[in-house]
């Protein structure tokens, strides 16, 4: 619903190249990360989605800039 791992990697297609095993290890990872997000946004819109990422990017930044 929220993402897609080969999509995020399609544009950096050109400036890096995966192994073979590199390419078979990122597809089970997305698998699993899809899976995760599935289950953990269950419920959620796209737009809450949007909002929580946001929120949480925003958090993260913050506590950044005081470390």
């Amino acid at each position: 619903m929220h993402g897609n791992n080969e999509r995020r990697f399609a544009a950096n297609a050109d400036a890096e190249a995966l192994t073979t095993g590199g390419r078979t290890r990122l597809a089970e990872v997305g698998v699993r990360v899809d899976a995760f997000r599935a289950l953990s946004t269950r419920g959620f819109s796209d737009e809450d989605y949007r909002t929580a990422v946001t929120v949480l990017e925003r958090m993260a930044f913050n506590l950044e800039e005081t470390a």
